[in-house]
């Protein structure tokens, strides 16, 4: 078996809290009164009928999946059942302290877990169940508690207030909490089940850390060998300020702390910065905005004299006058594959077939991996046998362990390509909720599913990455780009320091 890793859905499913019509009644008389009571009682109890019946759907889903598999014969099934019981065995694996997971779960007593975890090889989806001890409020439970980031450990996970969703909880700083899921274990029945660390909230009283404002700007570094983690909000003012600012919680001392830097885009004063996502590798915290660039913290684990904040491009022609361009994460995506930082970008085109683009950063610039068209994938035999239209599809992700290995998503279904040699690898034979549709829009994408590498070792393979002549350096393949609204920038190779100091 290859490295294990998974595809999880971002939107978690919901066990809702016993006798919970009666603790909101409770709660909406007493306490709640922000979009009005009967409203509030109302919304939330709409959504626990409807996302009860999801928890049922995600384990019929499952079963199906499992049904499928055994058409194929027993020796499929075989094989299926031993992949499953690697990937479970690999997600016990990454608890950095076997003892201190067991007390978690001792102290939690016969209580419902506060998580459950239906493992799922690749293509299909991981699913994450929240139990009722998960919620900060089990009174007014999230209905769409979302996965922000997945780590060497542990996923961080963003709960709101019911009936408040969303990415940004700027107007809204109270119904915002950040949890930690970890210590996992196989329970008596077999399920694999994780604790709930609740993060602690910043503190009202300091104008200098603000409330967490959009979930999308969180970052979340791991040491495995200290089993501690860092939390961390990129704060970029929209009203060109003098300075962003980085606010951090690290658990070895569980304080919020905040840093300070120079604005990042004193050349560009009509330019505001939209935050799409981050990814992490190492101690380094990589933000990005899909439009324009990356931001990227060098050790947020060192001083703050020590910390140095600094900004580069996406690669040439990949910058986009707007910002504000819509459903830019169907065909653009950052991810880590194979320990480096990736760019990922599907060009349509108006007059021939999409093609896929992958570049990777090197210390100074973006090299590209490969540019390859849709056509020749189209019309290799493994995307012929998965019945799917030749239709530009959208982008997902890149394998966490084979950079060659690109995700996308067309009629709701996902599947795997070996882009350089334009054949299919994974591909769901069947349809799946692949989208909460209630939060997110219909279109899936990384905003709605995440990858999680379970290899603790974290083996750092930087295969699949050609030589570095200068004439691929910071390239784009031809045509096509304008058709977007980009802007060719020779300066995208740049990195430009922030700190203050």
């Amino acid at each position: 078996m290859e490295r294990p890793w998974l595809i999880l859905g971002r939107i978690l499913y919901v066990n809702p809290p016993r006798d919970d019509d009666d603790m909101l009644e409770v709660e909406d008389a007493e306490e709640h009164a922000v979009v009005g009571e009967a409203q509030a009682e109302e919304d939330a109890q709409a959504q626990e009928e409807q996302h009860a019946a999801a928890v049922d759907a995600v384990v019929e889903a499952h079963d199906d999946q499992q049904a499928e598999v055994g058409e194929g014969g027993a020796e499929a099934e075989a094989e299926e059942e031993e992949q499953q019981a690697q990937l479970e065995e690999s997600i016990l694996n990454v608890n950095t302290d076997a003892a201190a997971s067991e007390a978690a779960h001792a102290a939690h007593g016969a209580a419902e877990p506060d998580f459950t975890i239906w493992v799922a090889p690749p293509p299909w989806l991981t699913d994450l169940v929240a139990g009722p001890g998960s919620h900060p409020d089990p009174a007014r439970p999230d209905m769409y508690p979302y996965i922000i980031a997945s780590g060497r450990f542990c996923l961080l996970v963003h709960f709101s207030i019911a009936p408040f969703y969303g990415t940004n909880f700027e107007k809204e700083p109270n119904h915002s909490n950040l949890v930690v899921v970890r210590h996992f274990r196989r329970s008596d029945n077999g399920q694999i089940e994780a604790r709930a660390v609740h993060v602690p909230d910043r503190p009202e009283d300091n104008v200098n850390i603000p409330a967490l404002a959009n979930i999308e700007s969180v970052g979340l570094i791991c040491n495995h060998e200290t089993g501690h983690y860092l939390i961390a909000e990129l704060v970029v003012p929209t009203d060109n300020q003098d300075e962003s600012s980085v606010i951090y919680i690290r658990t070895e001392d569980g304080v919020w702390y905040s840093n300070y830097f120079a604005y990042p885009f004193w050349w560009e004063s009509r330019r505001h910065w939209v935050p799409h996502g981050s990814v992490t590798i190492g101690n380094v915290v990589f933000w990005f905005d899909l439009s324009w660039g990356i931001i990227f913290c060098d050790d947020l684990t060192q001083p703050h004299e020590e910390q140095i904040l600094s900004f580069f491009r996406l690669p040439r022609g990949c910058v986009l006058r707007d910002g504000h361009a819509p459903d830019l994460h169907y065909s653009r995506c950052v991810a880590v594959s194979e320990n480096v930082l990736r760019y990922v970008q599907i060009i349509r085109k108006h007059d021939q077939a999409a093609t896929v683009h992958m570049w990777y950063r090197n210390p100074e610039r973006w090299i590209t991996n490969y540019n390859e068209s849709f056509d020749d994938i189209w019309d290799d035999e493994s995307y012929i046998q998965t019945g799917l239209p030749r239709k530009s599809p959208g982008l997902v992700g890149v394998s966490p362990v084979d950079s060659n290995v690109v995700y996308f998503t067309l009629d709701q279904r996902l599947f795997g390509v070996d882009v350089p040699e334009h054949r299919v690898v994974d591909c769901a034979e069947s349809v799946e909720p692949l989208n909460r549709t209630e939060m997110l829009d219909d279109s899936v994408s990384s905003r709605s599913l995440i990858t999680w590498n379970l290899d603790a070792d974290g083996a750092i393979n930087v295969g699949h990455q050609p030589d570095e002549p200068s004439d691929h350096a910071d390239s784009t393949s031809e045509g096509g780009t304008m058709d977007e609204g980009e802007l060719d920038d020779p300066s995208d190779s740049e990195i430009v320091d922030m700190t203050e100091h």
